[in-house]
């Protein structure tokens, strides 16, 4: 059984577990670490906003995340 994690909060760094889609049709790859700036739908998904190898903003669901860093 693996533990839970803790729930991802704003601010926190989460890399993506695959490849997704910018908001503006970019596609940011699978690895790449970005910053929650919002959570929907009581964290079923999350607005992530990465700021290399582009600056790039996406709405991003819960599975496509691989891990997550909390601020401190």
């Amino acid at each position: 059984m693996r533990p839970a994690r803790a729930p991802i909060a704003e601010l926190d760094r989460v890399p993506l577990a695959q490849e997704v889609e910018s908001d503006d049709g970019a596609m940011v790859p699978a690895g790449l670490t970005g910053t929650v700036d919002g959570i929907w739908a009581e964290g079923a998904g999350f607005e992530v906003e990465f700021a290399q190898p582009f600056s790039a903003l996406a709405t991003v669901r819960a599975d496509a995340i691989a891990a997550h860093y909390p601020r401190r």
